[in-house]
């Protein structure tokens, strides 16, 4: 091959293959960016779901608290935060099951019903009659233990079951409590007043068909209390 040649020929490989390089390298950059973009893709996801799971759990909650705040409305009476009526003989009715299986246990059903009601709303409106509800509602509960069930049955009238009791210290309970609702001011306005209640008692006795028998035995004693002129407590 002369001289001329050999000159002529490395130029051309050289050259070639510098090309074929140039070819190569195109390639891999072309996949590097390929590869990036879909890391970027990923992780882009990654924090979409991150977010979601987060967006999922803060409706969880907020749906867990409106079902708590529901369920509390739905047993809860208003204006006394005590337990509303049907609630109330919902739970007297489990507890009438359990004494019915176990003869032992004992319970005293309270009633308490305000006197002369009606005629303390007609004369001093109805706000002054929620007072007096509320403040009633407030002093029973403050007199019962947490295992006890206190609950609104009527406008005027409350219902009180008291746990493994029997008369003798149910009966010590609602007279203190008669007491201290005549001695506790109620102030509406800028007036002062009192009021008083009637409480019958009816203690679980294996005689009683169903819940509603106890609810009517406490009744009967309350009614009595308050024909017998009121601010006494009667036992059925």
């Amino acid at each position: 091959m002369s001289q001329k040649v050999k000159p002529i020929l490395k130029s051309i490989l050289w050259s070639a293959l510098i090309g074929q390089t140039g070819f190569v390298y195109a390639a891999n950059n072309d996949k590097v960016s390929m590869f990036n973009f879909v890391n970027l893709l990923f992780f882009l996801l990654l924090i979409f779901i991150f977010l979601l799971v987060l967006k999922v759990r803060k409706n969880a909650k907020e749906l867990d608290a409106l079902r708590n705040d529901l369920r509390y409305l739905s047993r809860t009476d208003d204006l006394t935060q005590l337990y509303n009526r049907r609630y109330f003989e919902k739970r007297l009715y489990e507890i009438f099951e359990m004494h019915i299986r176990n003869k032992s246990s004992n319970s005293v059903l309270m009633m308490v019903g305000l006197d002369d009601f009606r005629s303390l709303v007609n004369d001093k409106g109805q706000s002054a009659g929620d007072l007096v509800v509320q403040t009633t509602a407030r002093l029973i509960q403050e007199r019962v233990r947490n295992t006890d069930l206190c609950g609104r049955f009527s406008e005027d009238t409350f219902l009180v079951l008291l746990h493994d009791a029997t008369v003798e210290p149910a009966k010590k309970l609602a007279e203190k409590l008669c007491l201290k609702l005549k001695a506790t001011e109620v102030l509406y306005g800028e007036k002062k007043f009192h009021t008083t209640c009637s409480i019958g008692l009816a203690a679980y006795h294996e005689g009683m068909v169903s819940c509603r028998d106890w609810i009517q035995h406490a009744d009967q004693a309350l009614n009595k209390a308050k024909l017998l002129g009121g601010e006494r407590t009667m036992v059925y």
